[in-house]
């Protein structure tokens, strides 16, 4: 194997062995519990992650990072709703008629009543 291929296989396997910890060092119990209360990890995950620790056994090292993935993506999103970061959406583009004409349009979502509305240059119209 030349040099650089083993440099590349060192780098890989050093990322498949991460051994920092990604749940602010929470205990195993503490995760499956934020992640139970937020309803961020599917029942039957949360249940067999319990009946594991029950029994005596801890989280693997990719179980914890996994939950943790759950959980801190829930809470990203809690955030940036309290910061009003995703109010609305829109969306940009241009689609061609079939004379081949260019229409640019905006598409625009309100996250907070779930109303669309699209706007071209026929004017704008709510969505239903």
């Amino acid at each position: 194997m030349s040099d650089l291929a083993q440099q590349a296989a060192g780098h890989l396997a050093a990322e498949d062995g991460e051994d920092h910890d990604k749940t602010g060092h929470d205990s195993d119990r503490e995760i499956v519990a934020k992640a139970k209360e937020m309803g961020t990890a599917s029942s039957w995950l949360i249940d067999a992650a319990e009946k594991h620790l029950d029994a005596g056994g801890s989280l693997t090292p990719r179980e914890r990072d996994d939950f943790a993935r759950d959980v801190e993506g829930h809470a990203e999103q809690d955030i940036a709703r309290d910061h009003h970061e995703d109010e609305q959406i829109r969306r940009t583009g241009t689609s061609t008629n079939a004379a081949g004409e260019k229409i640019p349009w905006e598409h625009t979502h309100d996250t907070e009543t779930g109303r669309s509305s699209v706007k071209d240059k026929f004017g704008r119209r709510d969505l239903r």
